[in-house]
């Protein structure tokens, strides 16, 4: 899910028959997310995000993308190293381990909501290859364009709250119906994904009305500030699907600073 277009100077158009939460849903460069943590993904996966995925396969059926009791390797070997198989041999989770100790783990609580996600309800979930189908917070925000390169392909977007402060910036925003600064704000709906990189202060520590709201930000040690953020779409034609328009960071002290409170929302993707 972290990746976006190449460089703000590309442009990405959709590919039919693709559906649009994977780059190859687009026509254009992608590229992930050049974060620390995203070049290991079990920890990502581990310590970054709540969600559990699921996906429609080719034959309709719906299947978790991991599970815990299926996705475990044995380490088989002893103390000294060995390869002799323990009388015991204990799994080691590749992912995804809620345990005491993750605190941020699967199926714990979102930061700083204190309710659990609720459990995915696959009947909901319309059958049809390849939809993408998880539980995760979704709210509104304001959305506004307030820097245009003459060339009309870079674009800066703020997502701001309800205040009309800044507390976050999209890194895409496909939506043909914001297109210069003048067009003001525009209410998007966003959900969340995962806690972004701590190093991510470069745009968060800067400004006098975030430092005002939200307080200053220490450097070191560099604290989790943010989620990485979808801004998303009813489909068009498919209702009850979504897809994907752009992405983001969000201030984790603004999720409550919406047009509206974030809720726990099944999504569906496509």
């Amino acid at each position: 899910m972290l990746w976006a277009k190449k460089s703000r100077n590309e442009v990405l158009t959709r590919r039919l028959g693709a559906p649009s939460w994977t780059w190859m849903g687009w026509e254009g460069a992608t590229s992930y997310l050049g974060t620390s943590y995203f070049t290991d993904e079990i920890d990502w996966l581990t310590n970054r995000t709540w969600v559990d995925w699921y996906i429609v396969d080719g034959s309709d059926n719906l299947i978790c993308v991991w599970d815990s009791t299926r996705d475990t390797i044995i380490d088989n070997r002893s103390s000294e190293g060995n390869l002799n198989l323990q009388d015991k041999p204990q799994p080691i989770w590749r992912y995804g381990h809620c345990s005491e100790e993750n605190l941020f783990g699967r199926k714990t609580v979102l930061w700083p909501i204190q309710e659990k996600p609720p459990t995915l309800n696959s009947s909901r979930v319309p059958r049809g290859f390849p939809y993408l189908a998880f539980v995760t917070t979704h709210s509104r925000f304001n959305a506004r364009v307030v820097y245009l390169q003459q060339n009309i392909t870079t674009t800066y977007i703020d997502i701001c709250d309800k205040d009309g402060l800044v507390c976050g910036t999209l890194r895409d925003y496909y939506l043909s119906d914001m297109t210069s600064p003048d067009d003001g704000m525009k209410s998007v709906e966003i959900i969340t994904i995962s806690y972004a990189d701590e190093g991510l202060t470069h745009f968060f520590t800067a400004g006098k009305n975030i430092k005002e709201i939200y307080g200053e930000f220490k450097i070191e040690p560099l604290p989790i500030i943010a989620f990485n953020v979808l801004v998303i779409a009813p489909h068009t034609q498919k209702p009850g699907i979504y897809e994907r328009v752009g992405s983001g960071f969000l201030l984790k002290d603004s999720l409550f600073r919406g047009l509206e409170p974030p809720i726990w929302k099944q999504i569906v993707l496509g």
